[in-house]
């Protein structure tokens, strides 16, 4: 249990870094908490392009996914073995949604959301089967 605790504040704070680094929160080499803390809520308010996009090809593959496996309400985008994967979940509390058509596809909570803002979701069809890419 304490391994697992390790290893997500190690993901916590290389996302801390990031942000840091790409918004200006590192001064002298320190991290800088309250700019990193004003701009984590900057992000998260999600404000203009911060937001992951989800092109109609990604909400058409996501609704396909949902009607195959009605398992849970909508999709959300977890840490699993192979990196990020979708899952079905519940929309939670706190969940930023994304809808497509009047149905809720995608979910993502508010880690998710830091990490993916600016990101593109779509549809990979370059393989043997399409699959979800993050661009």
């Amino acid at each position: 249990m304490r391994e697992n605790k390790r290893e997500n504040n190690g993901c916590f704070l290389s996302l801390l870094r990031a942000l840091s680094e790409r918004d200006g929160g590192i001064i002298d080499g320190t991290l800088n908490v309250a700019s990193l803390t004003s701009k984590a809520n900057q992000v998260a308010t999600f404000s203009g392009s911060r937001m992951l996009k989800v092109t109609e090809s990604a909400s058409d593959f996501l609704i396909d996914m949902l009607d195959k496996n009605p398992v849970g309400e909508t999709v959300r985008i977890v840490f699993g073995l192979q990196g990020m994967e979708p899952q079905p979940s519940a929309v939670l509390p706190g969940d930023t949604t994304y809808e497509f058509n009047g149905r809720i596809v995608l979910v993502l909570d508010k880690t998710m959301s830091l990490m993916l803002a600016g990101k593109t979701l779509d549809v990979d069809e370059s393989g043997r089967k399409p699959i979800l890419r993050l661009s």
